[in-house]
């Protein structure tokens, strides 16, 4: 009896360590494309993308950039909380404490004259 108690205690134990540990980073696809609506192909481009909290337009709680190639479609994956960290730390986020929103920003050109894409939950 005392194997069985001890054997659930650990399993329950290991399982709230599992869901306990939050992300490190997360994946997010886009296709670029400029002001006309063409796609952008195999070019190299910079994305800002920040991490708003409560509302669209709430406070930056976390910012990074990426340089990304696009593809033949003009498909771009990025590794947020992985990027070049601009502001914060990806890793203190409470995702639980309340709403978050994703902000982008572009330079199709690769550099760092971001133009506002959008905002999305």
């Amino acid at each position: 009896m005392k194997k069985l108690s001890l054997s659930i205690i650990v399993a329950i134990s290991l399982t709230i360590g599992i869901y306990a540990q939050t992300p490190q980073s997360f994946k997010y696809q886009a296709v670029v494309r400029d002001l006309s609506g063409n796609v952008i192909t195999n070019q190299l481009v910079s994305v800002k993308v920040s991490l708003l909290i409560g509302i669209e337009s709430g406070p930056v709680v976390y910012s990074e950039v990426h340089s990304s190639m696009t593809n033949q479609f003009g498909t771009i994956t990025l590794d947020i909380g992985n990027g070049t960290i601009e502001s914060g730390v990806f890793s203190s986020i409470d995702w639980r404490l309340d709403t978050y929103f994703l902000k982008l920003e572009i330079d199709i050109a690769g550099g760092t004259n971001f133009q506002f894409m959008g905002t999305s939950q």
